[in-house]
């Protein structure tokens, strides 16, 4: 009788029959989610890995929903939605990703299996074999199918279902889209060796199992950051080329660079080795914007890399200001200009190059072998075993065939729009669109910042069939829209269930139940059973909001200060006394606002108290969630932006 643990793993593999199945390494993150749900979109059943060392899977989960009222709108049946599973897996751990594999493999033998000559070895090889346990998936689908979310409106996508006109019949990965990776500049300069153990070793740990497996297709998410301090405009994608074109990763000032220009030389050598397998390499510039539905969004869990997020935090109240650097540089407002690109487009950019890889597959499929001595042939396997002997210089040749190291199965495309805006541009724009300034302060350059870099994206229109479809005004809404909707993040459930100390399906039930019940967004002031749920979900309600407001924030922190300390207390104590009949507000969940505060000598203070920098007021929920008494978060690194 199979266990708990493999009935869970065949109804996944059930549930996935009759899809081309996709394996998005780092799926949960910020650009990786937003794919998932274009792929799902599209048609393709996801397997997502993700360590969630910076990201959220409740995304996920968000992003299956997403797709489910896309199809509706379409439509569609949301039972037509593909599966979408996860692995918390990290790349680094060979073992859990070939748990990974082994779970998602095809029933046949991977073709690059070898047969041991002696039987000792045989044996040998089947015992670490059966040691490997496979991986039990979550099933992401069959929890956003329990949930209901409050978003806004959005249109269809654009992107189009195209399934196979055959359903698979074997379940199988066909494709991977790496995006796992460590991505900070800043850390990767104290942190080189995690930077190259996590991006490069963790590459080489994904193509070593693809062999293994017999997986061939990979689009790799590198990164503009490989062009280093050289050409800032119109940047096209052969001025750094791998295997010994262009200026190589002689221009990379970072380990973080230096660690995708790396990955890239490691794909395109892969690919020389193996005529079957298809690499591209999308280089992308400054990725911005959310789903139009506010729900899912960039939500990094350490310091911004970009400076959207960090703009998004001065709005949310979350920081005090933003940080210009640099304000002499030759651009027409003297900030420096950069490349945004929506990350929807992004997304579809992806989408866009893995259909690019199965027509030249098939192709390849469909072609008659080349004799075996036809060494100008790059799918002749003895092309590739000679090729693998070459030197590593640029052009070598072999019986008079010319020939560059850089394979014709390795591609990469630059994904961007072609068009820079200011630092200045960022700001104003946010200003538009949320309707209130943005502080910010004009400090010096930064070593090794440039002025300008943006991107030619002629190669990626004119192969690729891409174009990017929004402007600076629509990723700035978008990201407006995320802002006001997830004023913690994707984090906002998960405190609130630890302050409420229930889970965050009852705190969601709860804040739901009084947004239709009392519309006009008083407090309730009413002591009974009746109201009590009523007041404490406004409380909660008000407490996430985070108004922008500056009188209406510090009112409702203050309030926080005080009720927050006496949550855990007054939800025990409520436990212990369910048949207590007494009337006080504290013994039966209603919340009095005009609890008097009190320092730390147990002195009362005045209701109108200030909450100002001076450390009289007791404050726990301040201290738990890093604000110090003037509401600035404690781990905010100001120079960040």
């Amino acid at each position: 009788m199979p266990s708990r643990e493999e009935e869970a793993i065949n109804q996944a593999r059930q549930k996935a029959l009759g899809f081309n199945i996709i394996l998005v390494t780092g799926g949960s993150g910020y650009i990786g989610s937003h794919t998932v749900l274009e792929l799902l979109v599209a048609g393709y059943a996801v397997v997502v890995i993700d360590n969630l060392s910076n990201s959220h899977w409740e995304s996920l989960v968000r992003v299956h929903w997403i797709v489910q009222q896309d199809f509706t709108k379409r439509g569609r049946s949301p039972a037509d939605v593909p599966p979408l599973f996860f692995h918390e897996v990290d790349i680094t751990d060979r073992e859990a990703m070939q748990g990974v594999f082994e779970t998602w493999k095809t029933d046949e033998p991977a073709a690059t299996e070898r047969k041991p000559l002696i039987k000792f070895a045989e044996e040998k090889i089947l015992k670490k074999e059966k040691k490997i346990a496979k991986s039990v998936p979550k099933d992401i689908g069959a929890l956003a199918v329990k949930q209901h979310f409050k978003c806004q409106e959005f249109s269809a996508s654009s992107t189009q279902s195209q399934l196979p006109a055959e359903r698979p019949t074997k379940i199988k990965v066909n494709d991977v889209i790496h995006f796992a990776a460590l991505k900070s500049v800043g850390e990767s300069v104290s942190q080189p060796l995690n930077y190259y153990r996590t991006n490069v070793g963790g590459l080489i740990n994904l193509l070593e199992l693809m062999k293994q497996y017999n997986v061939k297709n990979i689009v790799f998410s590198s990164s503009a950051v490989v062009y280093g301090k050289g050409k800032e405009t119109n940047i096209r994608e052969d001025s750094v080329q791998v295997g010994g074109g262009g200026s190589g990763g002689g221009l990379l000032t970072n380990p973080y660079g230096r660690s995708k220009w790396m990955d890239e030389e490691i794909l395109n050598d892969t690919s020389v080795s193996d005529p079957e397998m298809q690499v591209i390499a999308l280089r992308y510039f400054n990725p911005t914007g959310s789903h139009p539905s506010g729900l899912i969004g960039e939500d990094p869990r350490g310091t911004p890399n970009n400076i959207i997020p960090v703009v998004m935090q001065a709005f949310q109240r979350r920081r005090s200001k933003v940080y210009v650097y640099g304000s002499n540089y030759d651009t027409p407002d003297g900030t420096g200009v950069r490349d945004y690109i929506h990350v929807l487009d992004l997304a579809r950019g992806h989408l866009a190059a893995l259909r690019k890889l199965t027509p030249i597959k098939a192709a390849k499929d469909a072609a008659p072998p080349p004799p075996e001595d036809d060494l100008t042939s790059p799918i002749s396997p003895t092309f590739a075993r000679r090729l693998s002997k070459a030197s590593v210089s640029s052009k070598s040749s072999i019986r008079g065939t010319s020939f560059s190291v850089q394979h014709t199965n390795y591609r990469c495309y630059n994904l961007g729009t072609g068009t820079g805006h200011s630092v200045l541009d960022i700001l104003k724009a946010f200003s538009n669109v949320c309707g209130n300034d943005i502080p910010f302060v004009l400090s010096d350059a930064r070593t090794g910042d440039l002025g300008t870099v943006t991107a030619d994206v002629s190669k990626a229109s004119s192969e690729l069939g891409w174009y990017a479809e929004f402007g600076l005004q629509d990723m700035c809404r978008d990201v407006y829209q995320w802002a006001v909707d997830n004023p913690q993040g994707y984090e906002r459930l998960r405190r609130l269930s630890m302050m409420a100390q229930v889970d965050p399906d009852a705190v969601r039930q709860i804040i739901e139940t009084v947004e239709e019940e009392d519309e006009d967004g008083e407090a309730a002031t009413d002591t009974g059973s009746a109201r009590s749920s009523a007041d404490f979900g406004n409380f909660i309600r008000r407490l996430s909001v985070m108004t922008i407001d500056d009188g209406k924030y510090k009112n409702v922190m203050r309030k926080a200060s005080v009720a927050v300390s006496h949550l855990g207390n007054l939800l025990e104590e409520e436990e212990e006394d369910e048949e207590n009949e007494s009337s006080q507000g504290s013994r039966n969940g209603s919340f009095s606002w005009n609890t008097p505060f009190k320092n730390d000598q147990g002195q009362q203070l005045p209701s109108n108290a200030p909450f100002n920098t001076s450390s009289n007021l007791k404050s726990p929920f301040a201290e738990k969630w890093g604000f110090g008494g003037n509401l600035q978060p404690k781990s905010q690194v100001q120079n960040a932006h």
